[in-house]
Order: C-alpha cells, then sequence, then structure tokens
C-alpha cells in the first residue's frame, strides 16, 4: 500500500493539522510514515518539518516562531 499525506495550507491550520498528527501519533504509539509527504502553503511547511522533526516539535515550532507568534500574541 502506498501512503500519502496531503496537507491543505491556511496559516491556522497549518497548527491544527500539526496538533492532529501529533495525537494520532500519540494514540498509535508510532510516527506516521507516508511514503509522500505532499501539501500547500502553510502545509508544505508542516510537510517539511515532518520529514526532519517529530509533530510535537513541528507544533512547538509554529506556536513559538512561526505563524502561531504572530496570531497568538
Amino acid at each position: 500500500m502506498y501512503k500519502i499525506l496531503a496537507l491543505d495550507g491556511g496559516d491556522l491550520r497549518a497548527i491544527f493539522q500539526a496538533r492532529l498528527i501529533e495525537r494520532l501519533e500519540q494514540a498509535a504509539g508510532q510516527s506516521l510514515t507516508p511514503n509522500l509527504y505532499a501539501g500547500t502553503s502553510a502545509g508544505a511547511i508542516v510537510a517539511c518539518a515532518l520529514l526532519h522533526m517529530s509533530a510535537a516539535k513541528t507544533v512547538e515550532f509554529f506556536l513559538q516562531d512561526g505563524l502561531g507568534s504572530f496570531c497568538f500574541s
């Protein structure tokens, strides 16, 4: 089976998607392992981040340094 993780853009939606992936990984007890990552706009940033760090770190990045820092400060 070929697994694709496709993420949509849209500023705050990126944080929501990263948090959802983090919770799915926690529930499964393992990280997601898609064969292909795809995304548009902020979704592409999340997809790239997931290639290099955990979903929890991705959420932390968005909240501290990314889009969330502009929206929640």
